[in-house]
């Protein structure tokens, strides 16, 4: 049995709960659809796999931890 290392990434949108408050649901929508496509091809291009996208929330898992810090930048 091998050990590997893998790095999760955790990811919020700051301050959407008082965005949510201002804004329409139409604009809502758009915002959480540009999100999830954002968290997706961070994932694809830094050789992540998505493993939940929950509202304005985000995980992303990684094989390195090089790969996670390229991707957080």
């Amino acid at each position: 049995m091998s050990l590997q290392i893998k790095v999760l990434m955790v990811i919020d949108l700051e301050g959407f709960t008082k965005f949510s408050e201002t804004h329409s649901q139409e604009e809502l929508k758009e915002l959480i659809d540009n999100f999830e496509k954002f968290v997706n091809e961070i994932a694809e291009r830094f050789s992540g796999e998505v493993i939940k996208i929950l509202g304005d929330g985000a995980l992303i898992i990684f094989d390195s931890a090089e790969n996670s810090i390229k991707a957080g930048k």
